[in-house]
């Protein structure tokens, strides 16, 4: 289906209820999906200067850390939450933005903190093998190793295991 096709209805939703996260969230995810970044970043800063959403706030903190990652820093220090998946995606977008930034170590710190306050999402575990590589080569090792343990274990999404399985493989020859 075509992203662009659905979008008068996201934005006649949004439009209906303001002050709907659900909307607004729904509105830049379609927007996104159909190659309007700038649009869904507008969208998503309009309803947070109507309202305070920890979630819109980091879907607009993941956007801005693909197209201006300097930005993404002062949308993420007004996340309220603290524990818990909010506060580990807020530490998630913060990594996104800091890798974006050429800050390895501050981003694989975000990372474990991602990991610790949500220690059951498998992106958190993947992405922070990813930072890792340009780092220590055994820590690097270890932690392909333990995605893939951990993802086996908790069935984690195939292709994601796939691929770090690859990546186990081509850097390290296992």
């Amino acid at each position: 289906t075509d992203p662009a096709k659905a979008l008068p209805h996201l934005e006649q939703a949004a439009k209906a209820d303001p002050n709907s996260a659900a909307f607004a969230r729904l509105l830049a995810l379609g927007q996104t999906a159909a190659g309007e970044r700038a649009a869904a970043e507008s969208s998503l800063a309009a309803f947070l200067a109507r309202r305070v959403d920890d979630e819109a706030r980091i879907d607009l903190a993941l956007l801005q850390a693909a197209s201006a990652p300097q930005k993404s820093a002062p949308t993420l220090d007004a996340v309220r939450a603290t524990s818990g998946p909010v506060a580990a995606r807020a530490a998630h977008a913060r990594a996104t933005a800091l890798l974006a930034l050429d800050k390895d170590a501050e981003a694989r710190q975000a990372w474990d903190l991602a990991v610790s306050l949500d220690p059951l999402n498998g992106l958190y575990r993947f992405h922070r093998a990813v930072a890792a590589e340009s780092g220590d080569l055994h820590e690097s090792r270890a932690l392909w190793e333990g995605y893939v343990a951990w993802a086996k274990k908790n069935n984690d999404d195939a292709a994601r295991q796939q691929a770090a399985e690859k990546r186990l493989l081509e850097r390290f020859g296992r």
